[in-house]
């Protein structure tokens, strides 16, 4: 089975939603996530499905889920934007994370991303990719990355 699938009838069209909460930079996301998508080769072309995520759940309808879990369907990422205030600022982040199918069997994923351009975090934790300025680690019940942290530090 699936991740902890819930199904929901919203205005008559069946929704699968995911366990999943987002963190950035240690703080668990209430508000401020937009513009949620997995994006992706499906059936030889390249698709774009529009999520919604609140804390604790991704929302996708039934026609899309099962576009996801074709053979076909790779890579997939996983894209969206947060925002945030800083000294009555706004500051939105673009993120785009690669996932894995399997992940989706899990009862449950905390996605926690770090910002390199913060101070704390350039000082902590080395970029994996130099074109993304985060890092990120996921936890699951049966399956955890977790990033270095620099020594020095």
């Amino acid at each position: 089975m699936l991740l902890q699938i819930a199904i929901e009838n919203t205005s008559g069209q069946m929704t699968q939603k995911l366990n999943l909460i987002i963190v950035v930079d240690e703080n668990i996301v209430v508000a401020g996530i937009s513009n949620v998508q997995i994006q992706g080769t499906i059936n030889n072309k390249n698709e774009t499905i529009e999520l919604s995520y609140y804390p604790g759940s991704l929302s996708v309808n039934d026609n899309n889920f099962s576009k996801l879990f074709t053979e076909t369907a790779k890579p997939l990422l996983l894209k969206f934007d947060f925002s945030e205030y800083h000294r009555e600022r706004k500051i939105t982040y673009s993120y785009q994370v690669e996932i894995k199918k399997e992940w989706f069997k899990e009862k449950f994923f905390i996605l926690k991303i770090y910002n390199l351009i913060k101070e704390k975090y350039k000082k902590k934790f080395n970029a994996v990719d130099k074109n993304k300025d985060y890092v990120y680690e996921i936890d699951s019940p049966s399956y955890t990355t977790r990033l270095i942290n620099n020594s020095r530090h």
